[in-house]
């Protein structure tokens, strides 16, 4: 690692979290300016005035330049999608006043904030539209939170897990939490109950808000809908194939053919100009959405929203040059004021790729590789965060100026490693806002992930492993990870075999990176209509969803179903009872199921009724984001969208995806396990009577829960019993997700499994269950087999997963696994893992990543974060510093089982 990345880990390490309001100013300002106007003309002209206005700096290490906000380590507030404003409004005294990297904010920011720029957003935003839309059309589910039904809470779930979802649901609203109520009352936990019902009475207004405020998200508190709307490939390639100004070029002559059209045109299109569509009838009339965006935008069309959507792209280019050109001046003014001459010579050659590239497509390495960055920088202000922006390919698209230099002598392969641990870092401490009910299960540092990937073959089928492939390596060993979600492709039968040793050689280094298969990964691509070349061009997004780089606007997260709480709506037929009343269909009574077949009727019944409640949402805020808020900037970027003349939240794309996720998988196939053993096989006791001992959360039957949890088979032990209900949960999950249209294009809903932090609040959310889980502890994670159940080592773990054809989960899965750091650290014993992971590669595994640290220093960190600030996990998809997590996701993964053989 060179002294230059050295010092710019450590100034990241030590820099307090600080909270930016320069987005939110400029674009308030600029919407207030631009009311009236086409959506597409007020996103570009508010992304306009933020680069022409925004703070810019150069660091005193940095070899790449470009910021995304005016604090170091700093989160913005993305004003028009709405959640940010709900925590600034509720939540920012606690975020400030907290122990460990409390939030820091400007008086006259924070002033400014509350008085002028969140008022102007009320009920426009996202967040509020989508709830508002939801409510009215019957998507918008209340619990029953009269005292009655808190009584029964009690009873099921406890004391502790009582005070948990409380404090989390007062916080949102901002009221006082249940350690202040009762030490202001001077009473403790054993008067709990008395206590509490009668404020949760006083305090209706404030639950009422808490609960919408949860439920903005999470329409049933087990599945979500957030408000993310990307989670995309960036078109970095095509950047540097045309540059700025080639782009506006592009648009210009599309706009010229659009503009002679229109001119001859005898009707002209209704377009949307002032954001006064009727949404409520558009819901309504395309209860069926496969016709909306057809009936709605033209593709290659001559309408409006076409022209607007061109004019949109145009300002959006000259608002980047111009940006790039303000880091050109600078760079040069720092260069004259230099003492250093080695630094005054990286500062004149930083101004002169700036001057150059701001307009043009880049010349070498150097070039490209800042103009990649400057490209994330823009699209990063122009989403507003939380869209989980991957980079892609970068060791393919970045190669050819690679080969390119090293030829010609001008650079080394040191100084591109140098850079290549610049762009590293820079991609891994984004800064994410997290409420304070929601970090117990999140990080925040990072959290916006920026994945990179690379490996695998190219669009011709042949190994695409080159130098900078290995180089890249280099780099993400050397930073130790940070919290990159770095991807490494692996195809086994093309692939060399140092690649995949160097792969090995990583983990023993540090977490983090995650393995993919392109023997699976690319035919489940190629399944959802992607063309071949495209989906062997794949890079992965966020935790761990491939795509097509460049051309697919995939939405690939932010939708997600718990596969338990389905279990938990068939024993209840049709309730979560955290809400107290049915949501789902009526499946009938469970304590009449005379076979293991009813019971498994009744969970496809509710799991298609839950999907199909979930699209519908996700179809209500497609909607929305297509009339009021598209985004011209990051849809020039991609294939297709200036071809079409549309916005890519229009259909301009290429190619157009949703996305629904189910999480919990080895816990409802576990406990559906124990339910077709216990009640239907071997008959030792009734499902009524099963029930029972689950509303008790096992009070008094701890023997009986201790068999559960340890006598019956378990998923990720390669035993058929329980394996094959994992595979049919698997199967009905992919078949329903991928039987709805997506609502933009001919794309489809993909499936997916994986869970980030959400497998916490399942916990938190959902009873115990027929595995032995009490309520209020975590589900399983992702694709994973339950925690401390896979007895038989890793090898059967791999076995369990290779049963499913993960060929249909397009949308990506995450299998974690926890090694000790010394099963890798020789020679001989990375070689038999590496044939062990090629073995799992090549039975079907899709996807792997591994923790690979002691548990003396998981613990250690818990009790002493500042001696760990580098120590990089993998949670569920993605990589947080362990330090920055909160204390239910640190128990969660400390808990893991650790293998300590193959």
């Amino acid at each position: 690692m060179s002294d230059h990345t050295d010092s710019y880990r450590k100034m990241i390490y030590e820099a307090p979290y600080e909270i930016c309001i320069e987005r939110a100013k400029y674009y308030t300002e600029s919407y207030k300016e631009t009311e009236g106007q086409h959506p597409a003309i007020r996103a570009a002209r508010a992304l306009k005035k933020t680069l022409e206005n925004m703070t810019i700096y150069i660091l005193e290490h940095e070899q790449i330049v470009g910021n995304r906000s005016s604090k170091l380590v700093g989160a913005f507030i993305p004003v028009e999608r709405g959640d940010l404003n709900m925590v600034i409004k509720a939540d920012l005294k606690r975020l400030k006043k907290r122990k460990f990297q409390p939030y820091k904010i400007e008086k006259s920011d924070e002033k400014l904030l509350k008085k002028e720029i969140l008022p102007y957003w009320k009920g426009k935003t996202i967040r509020e539209m989508k709830v508002k839309y939801w409510k009215e059309n019957g998507l918008f589910w209340r619990g029953n939170w009269d005292l009655e039904s808190w009584k029964k809470r009690f009873k099921q779930f406890g004391n502790e897990w009582i005070e948990q979802f409380y404090d989390r649901l007062v916080r949102g609203a901002g009221a006082p939490t249940l350690k202040e109520i009762l030490e202001k009352q001077n009473k403790d936990y054993s008067q709990l109950e008395e206590t509490l019902l009668p404020t949760l009475s006083a305090l209706e207004n404030v639950i009422s808000r808490g609960f919408d405020a949860l439920m903005a998200n999470n329409p049933n508190f087990v599945n979500n809908v957030f408000d993310v709307q990307g989670h995309l490939i960036l078109g970095h390639k095509n950047i540097l194939k045309w540059g700025y100004e080639g782009i506006k070029k592009l648009a210009t002559e599309k706009l010229n053919e659009v503009n002679k059209e229109l001119s001859n045109s005898i009707e002209i299109h209704d377009g949307n100009l002032s954001g006064s569509r009727d949404i409520n009838h558009i819901i309504q009339k395309y209860s069926d959405p496969t016709n909306y965006f057809q009936d709605r935008f033209s593709k290659n069309g001559f309408t409006i929203d076409n022209k607007a959507f061109l004019e949109a792209a145009i300002i959006s280019c000259d608002s980047s040059i111009r940006f790039i050109k303000r880091f050109a001046k600078l760079a040069k003014e720092k260069a004259i004021k230099e003492d250093n001459p080695k630094r005054a010579a990286e500062l004149e050659q930083i101004s002169e790729n700036c001057s150059w590239i701001s307009a043009n497509k880049p010349r070498n390495f150097r070039e490209a590789i800042q103009l990649v960055w400057f490209n994330h920088v823009i699209a990063t202000i122009s989403h507003g965060l939380a869209g989980v922006l991957a980079v892609g390919r970068a060791d393919q698209y970045l190669y050819p100026f690679f080969k390119s230099d090293i030829e010609k002598g001008v650079i080394t392969p040191n100084e591109v490693t140098e850079l290549l641990e610049d762009l590293l870092i820079k991609l891994s401490y984004n800064l994410l806002m997290i409420p304070t009910y929601g970090k117990d299960t999140a990080s925040e540092l990072g959290a916006d992930n920026a994945a990179i990937t690379v490996g695998g073959v190219d669009k011709d089928g042949n190994d695409a492993v080159n130098e900078l492939s290995f180089l890249f390596m280099d780099a993400i060993q050397n930073i130790k990870s940070m919290t990159n979600s770095f991807s490494i492709r692996i195809a086994p039968e093309k692939n060399p075999k140092k690649w995949v040793e160097r792969t090995i050689e990583i983990f023993s280094k540090t977490s983090g990176p995650a393995v993919y298969n392109d023997d699976i990964v690319i035919p489940a691509i190629q399944k959802t209509g992607v063309l071949l070349e495209d989906a062997r061009d794949y890079g992965i997004i966020g935790c761990v969803e491939p795509s097509s780089q460049g051309n697919t606007f995939s939405c690939t997260s932010g939708n997600d179903i718990s596969l338990v709480g389905l279990l938990e709506m068939v024993l209840t037929n049709g309730m979560i009872k955290l809400m107290g009343k049915p949501y789902g269909v009526n499946t009938g009574d469970p304590n009449k199921f005379k076979s293991y077949d009813e019971v498994w009727d009744a969970y496809v019944r509710q799991l298609k009724h839950m999907i199909n409640h979930i699209a519908k949402c996700v179809n209500v805020k497609n909607v929305l984001y297509a009339e009021y808020y598209p985004n011209p900037f990051i849809s020039m970027t991609l294939d297709g969208c200036i071809e079409n003349a549309l916005d890519m939240t229009q259909g301009g794309a290429k190619y157009d995806f949703d996305s629904i996720s189910g999480r919990g998988l080895a816990t409802a196939a576990n406990s559906l396990c124990a339910l077709k053993k216990l009640v239907f096989e071997d008959k030792e006791l009734t499902l009524e009577e099963f029930i029972k001992i689950i509303n008790s959360n096992f009070k008094g039957e701890e023997l009986f829960q201790i068999k559960l949890k340890n006598k019956l088979p378990k998923f990720g032990n390669d035993n058929d019993y329980v394996d094959s209900i994992a595979k049919d949960i698997v199967n009905i999950f992919c078949d329903e997700v991928m039987s709805h249209p997506c609502i933009r294009n001919s794309g489809i809903f993909r499936p997916g499994f994986f869970s980030y932090g959400m497998y916490i609040v399942d916990g938190y959310f959902l009873g115990a269950t027929p595995d032995g889980r009490n309520a209020g502890v975590p589900v399983s994670n992702s694709l994973s087999p339950s925690n401390n159940t896979e007895r038989n080592g890793p090898t059967a773990v791999f076995k369990s997963l290779a049963k499913i054809d993960t060929t249909k989960i397009s949308n990506g899965l995450a299998l974690n696994m926890r090694l000790l750091p010394s099963l890798i650290q020789n020679p001989e014993d990375r070689e038999k893992f590496a044939d062990l992971l090629l073995t799992y590669l090549k039975i079907g595994g899709q996807q792997v990543q591994f923790n690979v640290v002691n548990q003396e220093d998981l613990i250690d960190a818990q009790k002493h974060p500042e001696n760990h600030r580098d120590l990089v996990v993998r949670v569920s998809g993605y990589n947080a510093y362990f330090i920055d997590l909160g204390k239910p996701v640190q128990d969660d993964i400390i808990d893991r089982y650790q293998f300590e053989s193959f």
